[in-house]
């Protein structure tokens, strides 16, 4: 990143997912700290007076949420040490010292589709590395919807799609419930997909819906990322899954947070079990 000087301010060059660009081009506006890791991430929610989406502050090499801006770490701090003093919009971050101009946009959406990563033996390898994964602690139910609904997806009726996803959504622990990342997960996925196929084009109808209904009403950061799932956008780790296949990157999204790496591959692995069902 780059460093200029605008008065007593320092101004540095950013970079952002092209999923944040909506809170990063909008008008400035104040931005609360919902929760921070120094020296990793902060994430940022609107005030609830002006509302809008939730941006995450992450520094480099970090996992690449669809609603982040790479800054420099001393941007993190200091927004942690003057979290009042935080806007976002007007293209960037603003902090009571430095201002952030994002100069570059990374593309959070797969590129190519699941046939290149995901063949019959990319899904072979992907549901035996999920099997040698440790079973996360997360309740039964979590892992009984989850075999529900990649079920309903491989052939259920679309109302019967519908009752599975909106009953993962908010199951679980956490600030993104592991029933949300496997819809995230197969939603992304069926996105990749493409093609004309009615049955996949009303899987994915089904599940952008229940996003719509459901995002507001699980953690915010959950809901931030439902609704960048059904834009296609995702994590670059879960990008790299379906684009090159388990071999190389199973292991990168399993690291991602607590359980969330292993419920979005879950989700991975129903959506591309249904576009290959045939």
């Amino acid at each position: 990143m780059t460093t200029a000087a605008v008065g007593s301010a320092a101004v540095l060059d950013g970079a952002a997912s092209r999923g944040a660009w909506a809170a990063v081009t909008a008008p400035a506006r104040p931005m609360q700290i919902l929760g921070a890791v120094a020296g990793r991430y902060a994430l940022l929610g609107p005030e609830p007076e002006t509302g809008g989406p939730l941006v995450c502050l992450e520094a480099p090499g970090g996992i690449e949420l669809p609603v982040s801006v790479i800054v420099d770490p001393i941007v993190l701090d200091d927004a942690l040490n003057a979290p009042s003093a935080v806007m976002v919009g007007d293209g960037g971050v603003l902090t009571r010292r430095r201002q952030v101009v994002v100069r570059r946009w990374i593309e959070d959406r797969v590129v190519g589709g699941p046939g290149r990563g995901l063949d019959a033996a990319g899904v072979a390898q992907l549901r035996a590395g999920l099997a040698r994964a440790p079973e996360p602690s997360e309740p039964t139910a979590v892992f009984e919807r989850t075999e529900a609904f990649g079920e309903a997806l491989m052939d259920g009726a679309a109302s019967h799609v519908r009752r599975c996803a909106e009953a993962l959504i908010g199951l679980g622990l956490g600030a993104t419930p592991a029933g949300d990342d496997v819809v995230a997960g197969a939603t992304v996925t069926l996105h990749a997909g493409g093609g004309s196929d009615s049955r996949k084009a009303e899987c994915l109808d089904v599940l952008r819906s229940v996003i719509d209904d459901g995002a507001a009403h699980t953690a915010p950061l959950s809901g931030a990322l439902l609704r960048a799932a059904a834009e296609g956008r995702a994590v670059r780790a879960l990008r790299r899954l379906i684009e090159s296949g388990p071999e190389t990157s199973l292991c990168e999204l399993l690291a991602v947070g607590h359980s969330s790496g292993y419920f979005l591959a879950a989700g991975v692995l129903a959506g591309v079990q249904a576009l290959n069902r045939d």
